[in-house]
């Protein structure tokens, strides 16, 4: 009993780590303290709708694309897929993830119908913090963010006001742009907690972009959950803890 109780106890000392499960997903162990964190890439549907999970906001499933390449600079009505290697790469997006959609345009309105939505399911049934995960500036110049919210809520502004943090309530998940000169780092944030075996993240572009020059202004990589344990679970990992203290001063 003792052993399993040390068992459960260290694993919630687990250091965060990024392992590529499959495809467009992506595992952080421990994450902030607690269970793992399933990070699922947005992945848009393809014109017949009959594979990936996120629709675009003018598009539907079956409606066409309405992302453009890498080089498409100018289109203000559009995201913009960026692989994270290979051709066309782009040093901000990190290695573990297939890419990510960044938005463009220099001011409030150019993006404002840049909204997805992502859909994840087939979960086993269980409660989940549900996270947005995307690209913001680990540098000075305030790129990044994201809008988002748990589909059919208003959507909630995560600037990256600082240009250094990824905004508030944002987690880093310890990853950043494959060049080592990248500034870009990508970061989570819990936008609710969801029961059952699915759930869908609205995501766009935050209301307050207004960036002129250059800069990416909203970079989406998908979403994110994590199991929220029981109560019971708790209660056993605490007395795990006691367990071990008392053996250590006996």
């Amino acid at each position: 009993m003792r052993r399993l109780l040390t068992l459960l106890f260290l694993a919630t000392c687990t250091l965060v780590l990024a392992v590529q499960a499959d495809a467009g997903t992506v595992n952080f162990a421990g994450f902030n303290g607690g269970n793992d964190l399933t990070v699922v890439e947005a992945d848009e549907f393809d014109t017949a709708g009959t594979s990936g999970n996120t629709v675009f906001a003018d598009a539907g499933n079956t409606g066409g694309t309405t992302t453009r390449t890498q080089n498409s600079f100018n289109d203000a009505d559009t995201w913009k897929y960026r692989l994270s290697s290979g051709s066309g790469e782009w040093n901000g997006v990190p290695d573990v993830f297939a890419g990510v959609y960044s938005s463009f345009g220099n001011g409030d309105t150019d993006n404002a119908a840049l909204n997805v939505t992502t859909t994840v399911s087939g979960l086993d049934s269980n409660t989940y913090h549900v996270y947005a995960i995307y690209l913001a500036s680990i540098g000075d110049d305030a790129s990044g963010g994201i809008a988002a919210a748990l589909s059919g809520d208003t959507l909630v502004d995560y600037p990256d006001a600082d240009g250094a943090s990824g905004g508030a309530g944002a987690i880093s998940l310890g990853v950043f742009g494959h060049n080592s000169g990248s500034s870009f780092g990508a970061f989570a944030v819990q936008i609710g907690t969801v029961a059952g075996t699915d759930f869908a993240v609205d995501a766009g572009v935050r209301s307050n972009t207004d960036i002129s020059g250059d800069n990416q202004r909203n970079v989406y990589i998908g979403v994110g959950y994590q199991v929220v344990p029981e109560p019971g679970s708790l209660a056993l990992l605490a007395v795990g803890g006691l367990c071990i203290l008392r053996r250590r001063r006996n």
